[in-house]
């Protein structure tokens, strides 16, 4: 019985079926039942798609209990931890202090490159084996098209991640070498597969995608966790932000935001927690006593208990996370998303501020079980916002702009109409908004080709391989230290990669 997922595209498109449903269904029904069998019925195929979106939200292959790299919420750390608003102590270690450091754990013989590598592709194969296999498969229409639609979701978003941590962003590396397109199981055993281009991942990506939102165009799901054609359209809001394809990019927010454009209250948002029940959530999941991230997510990392009360009082907690100072410099103390206060009851990190989004009270038995908040209608907004500055609608811009910062209760709104000036403005946005979420750190500085630059209170001497950049340490836009290699085990497995085929450790 297969119990640990292999590392590269190549083994994982070998793991059986009925290997799968038994480590990842809730049900172990299918477990006794022949791999075509289980390929035959939609029904069956329906145990596949639940064991998937398992995988999509809490695989990891991290022995380590810090370990970071769980399912799609692994590469929104990322994101964060990558970035510039974030401070990362070493109290507790893990993937999150090496990721934070800019440690050589983004080449390719470390851990780091390989969590969320094998993770994507291991959604990407079992996704593979629905869509190959439900034209065949007996069971109605509908479920047909459910099927496929959720699964042709599942695998263009794991493209999505996989080619913007793995390869420079779209509009100056279309022509690199971005990731492989496994897309089925070859029929002679032959898994050499080279690395596609950025622009056929692209293009493989909308596909995907387009056809996903057309087949869920009727599904009706009964729980936010569950990809629709809402959830969908968001996709390729991002994926078509980051071509550069602004009139698509806003055309898929606004039928986003048709449906999920009331945005949070004031007091909802200062509940700090991103309830899957709010309004603007478009897309989440819930954390159970069977299904969780448990320590290693946001809530457990983030040093924000109330004062007073101890970590293990009610929910663990690592100790880890603090809020850049030259970030909460960004927001005024009145509006609703000041959550910040210094760690005044710890005298090693006084004068460190704390930050509440991502804080959760517990269950009363050590467990954190907050929700995961994964699109929101104010993403959107700001999506949308940017679309219009660029395709030169700067007064609708920020009309856009200053709904979301009315909603916010930001007293000093943004009023320029340059666009230059109001495009930074919904990137210091999205940075007050989004944080943690999974684009607005690493992933922004990419696509939007900004340098890295840490100032203010940085544990600076902690942070390696970082040439000075302004008054902070930092790398320049597009250095490929931002950038993960391709895994050593890939390229042992894979005979369609060889080592000329790597990304440069650093350079642009």
């Amino acid at each position: 019985m297969i119990r640990k997922i292999k590392y590269s595209i190549l083994t994982a498109c070998a793991i059986v079926i009925c290997s799968s449903c038994e480590e990842y269904l809730s049900t172990g029904s299918s477990t006794a039942l022949e791999d075509t069998e289980i390929l035959s019925s939609t029904s069956n195929l329906k145990k596949v798609l639940v064991a998937n979106y398992r995988k999509f939200y809490f695989m990891t292959v991290s022995s380590d209990f810090r370990g970071i790299f769980h399912g799609i919420t692994g590469l929104a750390f990322i994101d964060m931890m990558r970035g510039t608003d974030v401070i990362c102590q070493n109290r507790m270690g893990g993937e999150q202090y090496t990721a934070y450091q800019y440690l050589q754990e983004a080449t390719s013989s470390a851990g780091d490159t390989d969590c969320p590598w094998t993770v994507m592709y291991n959604i990407i194969n079992s996704a593979n084996l629905i869509i190959n296999a439900v034209e065949e498969a007996s069971g109605t229409q509908t479920d047909k098209d459910q099927l496929l639609g959720q699964s042709l979701a599942m695998r263009g978003y794991c493209y999505f991640m996989l080619i913007q941590y793995y390869q420079q962003t779209y509009v100056i590396a279309q022509n690199k070498l971005g990731v492989p397109l496994r897309l089925k199981a070859p029929d002679d055993g032959d898994y050499t597969l080279p690395r596609a281009t950025v622009q056929e991942v692209y293009t493989q990506i909308v596909s995907d995608l387009t056809s996903a939102k057309s087949l869920l165009s009727s599904f009706s799901r009964s729980e936010k966790y569950h990809l629709d054609s809402k959830v969908v359209s968001g996709m390729l809001a991002r994926v078509y932000l980051v071509m550069q394809k602004y009139s698509e990019a806003q055309a898929e927010a606004d039928n986003v935001l048709a449906t999920y454009g009331t945005l949070m209250t004031k007091e909802e948002w200062q509940t700090w927690s991103l309830s899957l029940s709010f309004a603007e959530t478009v897309w989440g999941f819930p954390q159970t006593s069977t299904n969780s991230i448990g320590a290693a997510g946001q809530y457990g990392m983030w040093y924000n208990y109330p004062l007073g009360e101890q970590a293990g009082d009610r929910c663990y907690n690592f100790q880890n996370f603090f809020a850049n100072d030259k970030y909460v410099e960004l927001f005024e103390e009145t509006e609703d998303r000041y959550l910040f206060w210094l760690r005044s009851d710890d005298p090693e990190f006084a004068t460190n501020w704390v930050y509440a989004k991502w804080y959760d009270p517990g269950d009363g038995a050590g467990n954190s079980r907050g929700d995961y908040c994964l699109m929101r209608g104010a993403e959107m907004l700001l999506i949308k916002a940017e679309c219009q500055a660029n395709l030169g609608n700067t007064g609708d811009a920020l009309a856009s702009l200053n709904k979301l910062q009315e909603a916010r209760h930001v007293t000093n709104k943004t009023t320029t109409t340059d666009k230059n000036a109001l495009l930074e403005a919904i990137y210091i946005e999205r940075r007050k908004e989004l944080m943690g979420e999974g684009f607005s750190g690493l992933l922004d500085l990419l696509r939007l080709q900004k340098p890295m630059i840490r100032r203010g209170d940085h544990f600076i001497p902690g942070i390696v391989n970082l040439p000075a950049l302004e008054d902070g340490n930092g790398l320049p836009s597009n250095d490929y230290r931002m950038i993960f290699q391709i895994p050593d085990r890939e390229l042992q497995l894979n005979p369609g990669i060889t080592q000329a085929d790597q990304n440069p450790f650093s350079g642009q």
